[in-house]
């Protein structure tokens, strides 16, 4: 499709004023840190001419992937043999490697026409995002900020999502994939209890652990059963970051 134009691509854009890159990259940096501020690689499925890499490197490690061999071409005019660039369809993409940010930017994702190929789409693009980490499920901010502060300061974890409910907490479960998932039980909408069984089907291998104001004795049988441990959310953070280490390298072997 771009066989003619990729060179005048940018142009078009920038020259009419309907596209900003640096503006762009800037606000795209701020959403990533807010969601993982400890990621430092970066995948752009559908990267083009590389004009929103170019800033994004500046910040991370990065790398694109691109249906055009001309855009790509462009593209490594633009970034140099340092940056690795592949062609590759969004919907059968395998690089072999995972990020810790994968973004598919301005008008990509709508050159996937279907149902089936959008879904083959973020398939193969969570595919490629690292798992790990530990996803903070708590429907308080101000709870959520201190247990990232705790586990960030003592250097053994990487926070990689937050959730305020148990709804978002089993899709960022889904893909991220967490080596620890820590839960609260009491929560406005889809509370720990009900989100606990489908926390388990959605990563099977994270370690669950209840960080609860409710009492360890207090919760159900079925609940301890399918948590690895239940803390209490009083005790100080301190234990409760070394208690988790402890449940993390069990589970690890």
């Amino acid at each position: 499709m771009y066989a003619r134009s990729a060179r005048i691509y940018d142009l078009l854009y920038t020259g009419t004023r309907i596209k900003d890159y640096a503006t762009e990259a800037d606000v795209l940096h701020a959403i990533i840190q807010r969601v993982h501020p400890g990621a430092r690689t970066l995948l752009d499925v559908a990267c083009g001419t590389g004009a929103h890499l170019a800033f994004l490197r500046e910040r991370y490690e990065v790398a694109g992937a691109d249906v055009s061999p001309e855009m790509l071409a462009v593209a490594s005019e633009r970034l140099g043999d340092d940056v690795p660039l592949e062609v590759a369809d969004m919907r059968t993409l395998h690089l072999g490697r995972r990020f810790d940010a994968v973004t598919c930017l301005f008008s990509g994702i709508g050159y996937v026409l279907d149902a089936d190929g959008l879904r083959q789409t973020m398939r193969r693009s969570a595919d490629h995002v690292n798992v790990g980490g530990v996803l903070i499920v708590d429907d308080s901010s101000g709870v959520r900020a201190a247990l990232r502060v705790a586990l960030e300061v003592d250097g053994r974890f990487q926070v990689v999502g937050e959730a305020g409910d148990g709804n978002e907490a089993v899709a960022w479960a889904r893909m991220l994939k967490p080596d620890v998932i820590l839960l609260d039980l009491l929560m406005p909408g889809c509370d720990g209890h009900s989100a606990l069984p489908q926390l388990r089907e959605a990563s099977p291998d994270s370690v669950v652990v209840i960080l609860s104001s409710v009492h360890p004795s207090e919760v159900s049988p079925q609940d301890s059963l399918w948590a690895g441990a239940v803390l209490d959310k009083a005790a100080d953070l301190a234990s409760v970051v070394e208690r988790i280490e402890q449940l993390r390298a069990v589970a690890g072997g």
